[in-house]
């Protein structure tokens, strides 16, 4: 005898449907921007804006889509840049995991 698989949804906590703005907002928000609203912890979200800005500062970005424009060779670059300011491994570790979050996220 196969069991049976209930047809219906359990019932879930209510919530409010977004609006038509809220929805259309959203849906054009910049993925990158996506990526970051996304972080689980406010120390995770503080350290990884620093970074990015760090990164953006070293490659001259001010928008958003001019991180589709960044090649393996900035990301070397920022990587040597670290290394020069004497940074601990660790220290050099967490800024390029951060960036390669973002990357990740955005090939997703």
């Amino acid at each position: 005898m196969t069991p049976q698989v209930p047809m219906s949804r359990p019932a879930m906590a209510p919530f409010a449907a977004l609006t038509a703005v809220q929805f259309h907002t959203l849906a054009a928000m910049a993925p990158e921007l996506k990526w970051y609203t996304s972080l689980p912890h406010q120390s995770t979200h503080r350290a990884y804006q620093q970074h990015i800005q760090d990164f953006l500062a070293l490659a001259a970005l001010h928008r958003p889509k001019q991180f589709r424009e960044i090649t393996r060779a900035h990301a070397i670059a920022w990587r040597q840049q670290l290394v020069k300011q004497q940074l601990a491994n660790d220290t050099i570790r967490s800024k390029l995991v951060t960036l390669s979050s973002l990357y990740a996220y955005l090939c997703e």
